[in-house]
């Protein structure tokens, strides 16, 4: 399945492809859509290895200054962006009176593996996910990361929980869960799987993560890091 396909009309009742058409003026745009990052508009109007370009470098200066080694994360976030072989922008809308969602799609491969990103999230949503946790300092790597996408995730899994979810995930989380140290940030492929960070107080400045199945309520050893980035790296790499 081709993301023209998977962004097709036989899903949705009106799609727009910004990296197709530059017919749209952002005056336009920014009033019918207003979720549509300014950024992403004029990035569609690259070439397709400028916009994966682009891509890299801000994801490079969004998160690298957050990463113990800098060097290491530059180099495994290259061979990320090297694989991808195309990034488009969508505007999608199910029904008629609904508003439009933009997606920003990674393609991997030849066209059969994909990426979804969501636009990255405003500062007041940023600002009420920290108020929400009060005293519980999420990790800065991981806020950052919603400046590049408010939800992040694969065409098999249910991925990196937006800003508007975060809380509530966290409390239908709590009612199954055994451990409460425990905030999931990560919904996997397998019901039930999360991968969570590892609270071990509320004022700590960095933060651990792990998986955590519900079902089977036990923490994967295998699937332990130390920060956000690290378990990010390891995503990419691992699909």
């Amino acid at each position: 399945m081709t993301a023209a396909n998977t962004f097709g009309h036989d899903f949705f009742c009106d799609v727009i492809a910004f990296h197709e058409t530059n017919k749209h003026s952002w005056e336009e745009i920014s009033k019918r859509i207003p979720t549509m990052p300014k950024g992403w508009m004029e990035l569609c109007a690259l070439q397709r290895e400028d916009r994966i370009e682009f891509t890299r470098l801000f994801w490079q200066q969004t998160l690298e200054g957050l990463t113990f080694d800098c060097s290491d994360y530059v180099r495994r976030l290259d061979l990320f962006f090297a694989r991808i072989t195309n990034i488009e922008v969508f505007a999608t809308k199910t029904l008629p009176n609904m508003p439009y969602e933009v997606q920003m799609i990674y393609t991997w491969g030849d066209d059969e593996y994909f990426f979804y990103g969501a636009a990255p999230a405003r500062t007041e949503a940023i600002e009420q996910v920290t108020r929400q946790f009060g005293q519980l300092l999420l990790p800065a790597d991981f806020l950052s990361f919603y400046c590049i996408h408010d939800g992040f995730c694969s065409l098999l899994d249910g991925g990196v929980i937006p800003t508007n979810h975060l809380a509530r995930r966290h409390r239908e989380f709590q009612e199954n869960c055994q451990l409460d140290p425990l905030l999931p940030f990560y919904e996997s492929t397998q019901p039930d799987r999360f991968q969570c960070f590892f609270v071990h107080n509320k004022r700590q400045t960095k933060m651990g993560n792990v998986s955590y199945c519900q079902m089977d309520p036990t923490v994967d050893q295998t699937e332990l890091f130390s920060t956000f980035n690290e378990w990010l790296l390891y995503y990419l790499e691992k699909l």
